[in-house]
């Protein structure tokens, strides 16, 4: 395999590397932060890379089918979903996990997706802590049914927010997940 890649290790740091420059060019930027080399950052943000992603499908119309396992992709997922799309699938590809396929689309029309980002976000991700005491699946249950954690979660999607706004919403919403 070296042979077919110039001598280096595949799937090396480096070989990596050089694979998304010379796929992403100038989409990406390699740098060193916080002690850690070859820190990959997407000029691009998510909504603006699945808004251009969108408007590709539209003009093609066919099924896209997203493998990962990751909760934050299911999220961003179906956060930025287009209704208008054709069809979009997530799909597992795990060893130790039975594959499945979700649909996007079809699960973005029963959840309230807008909510998605704020509900992962307080129910524990890749960037927060899980609550101590609150069960993994509550948030979105009680969003269902709580108007004020409902009302909360809103404030930090609405333009024009104060920082004491979004403090005392996040207090309301706390309260409300602790059933206080």
């Amino acid at each position: 395999m070296r042979q077919y890649l110039g001598g280096e290790e595949p799937y090396s740091k480096e070989y990596m590397k050089k694979k998304l420059m010379k796929t992403l060019d100038s989409d990406i930027v390699i740098t060193n932060f916080q002690g850690k080399d070859s820190v990959v950052t997407i000029r691009m943000t998510a909504e603006k890379i699945l808004d251009q992603f969108w408007k590709q499908q539209k003009e093609i119309n066919k099924t896209t089918v997203v493998i990962g396992e990751d909760t934050d992709l299911l999220v961003l997922l179906l956060h930025h979903a287009d209704l208008r799309s054709r069809s979009l699938l997530l799909k597992s590809r795990s060893k130790t996990k039975k594959h499945r396929q979700i649909d996007i689309l079809s699960m973005k029309t029963r959840l309230i997706c807008h909510l998605l980002p704020f509900l992962h976000a307080i129910n524990g991700c890749d960037t927060t802590s899980r609550l101590f005491g609150v069960a993994k699946g509550l948030p979105l249950k009680k969003i269902k049914t709580d108007a004020d954690l409902k009302t909360a979660a809103e404030t930090f999607y609405t333009k024009g927010k104060t920082t004491a706004d979004i403090i005392a919403s996040g207090e309301r919403a706390l309260i409300a997940l602790y059933g206080g």
